[in-house]
């Protein structure tokens, strides 16, 4: 074989494997930037809404002025957070790497279009009337993630990595009410059937609710059983919420009053076979008039040591106001219906024989 035969066949190799290489990116030689979305970072404070299509549910979520709201959720707030999340990483990525144009390995790389078997997620942006629509896929490499341009073949490795939502709850502001436990001085929840189970405070420095009526012969399964119930109300989040519904019956009804004068009430429905809790927010003029005396007479008798710690710095807590504070919860949850973890769900709808440790057998 002489050197223009060799000359010629390293020609035709060279040649298969340009072709070959064109081929496996897909053709697409119109995406030349690197970047995923290119026009995406100089519109991210224009965008109008991000809808995200997973499966058969479509999640959107909508700018309004300042805020972020959930448009399936009768405009409940999102969670900034997550929204941040996501626009961000969208605005920043990267391509990385080119990888299949053969939409018959797109589920491998979880990239198919969604509606076709596609478990990925496909994020539609807004910008007046442009719309920029992105399949995100699987992990790679625990920082990076498989993306696809919705229409597009060529599959892409890209550089970022955001936590996607798996359902329409997880968009949501979850936070719902903070009230700390060792502000409750009383909690009574009222059921259906008539039973009243009734725990109290007489200090805030006591370390345990007192339980009342107990059943004579019963004792509580231990001193501290009813402080989850207590505590019920501190950091309570949300899984889910609907619109509330005011031709519902409630199932029980919980009232937690506070040391200053706060209190909530806790009321549970039964929808579809699911729990439903409605919240609102009151003051009690009178416990508050009470707990100002009390705090009268304790700094008429207290009022040089306050002084001495003034000057050394220390500095007390400032005085919550329980009817601003009623106000400001009504204003956020009094026209919803929430869904609560059941071990919360479980603390706000306590009964007595929860509390009680097993009784004795003759035997025993």
């Amino acid at each position: 074989m002489n050197s223009r035969t060799l000359k010629t066949l390293g020609a035709v190799v060279i040649g298969l494997v340009l072709i070959w290489l064109l081929l496996d990116l897909g053709g697409n030689e119109s995406r030349t930037s690197s970047e995923l979305l290119p026009t995406l970072k100089a519109q991210i404070n224009d965008v109008d809404s991000l809808a995200v299509r997973q499966g058969e549910s479509i999640t959107t979520i909508e700018r309004r002025d300042e805020s972020w709201t959930v448009k399936e959720r009768s405009g409940y707030p999102a969670d900034v957070g997550s929204v941040r999340e996501v626009m961000i990483a969208l605005s920043d990525a990267k391509i990385l790497e080119r990888k299949t144009s053969n939409s018959e390995k797109y589920g491998v790389l979880g990239v198919a279009d969604i509606g076709n078997d596609g478990d990925g997620s496909e994020l539609i942006v807004s910008v007046g009337d442009e719309k920029l629509a992105v399949i995100i896929g699987n992990t790679a490499q625990s920082e990076y993630r498989y993306a696809r341009i919705a229409g597009e073949e060529q599959s892409l490795l890209i550089d970022q990595n955001p936590t996607i939502p798996d359902s329409t709850g997880g968009w949501l502001r979850t936070d719902v009410i903070d009230v700390a436990a060792n502000r409750i001085s009383s909690v009574v929840i009222n059921h259906a059937d008539g039973e009243v189970l009734e725990l109290r405070k007489a200090s805030a420095d006591n370390s345990a609710f007192d339980v009342s009526n107990v059943p004579a012969g019963r004792e509580l399964t231990y001193p501290t059983v009813a402080n989850s119930v207590g505590d019920a109300l501190a950091g309570l989040s949300l899984e889910d919420v609907r619109p509330a519904d005011d031709a519902l019956e409630a199932i029980t009804t919980a009232v937690f009053t506070t040391f200053d004068g706060l209190v909530i009430n806790a009321s549970e429905y039964a929808i579809d076979g699911a729990s439903w809790f409605h919240f609102s927010a009151a003051s009690e003029p009178t416990v508050t008039k009470e707990l100002a005396a009390q705090d009268t007479v304790a700094n008429d008798d207290t009022s040089e040591q306050e002084d001495i710690a003034d000057d050394d710095g220390g500095e007390g807590e400032a005085a919550v106001d329980p009817v601003a504070e009623a106000e400001a919860i009504n204003a956020r949850v009094s026209n919803w219906l929430y869904s609560v973890p059941e071990s919360s769900a479980g603390s706000l709808r306590q009964r007595m024989a929860d509390l009680l440790a097993p009784e004795e057998t003759a035997a025993d």
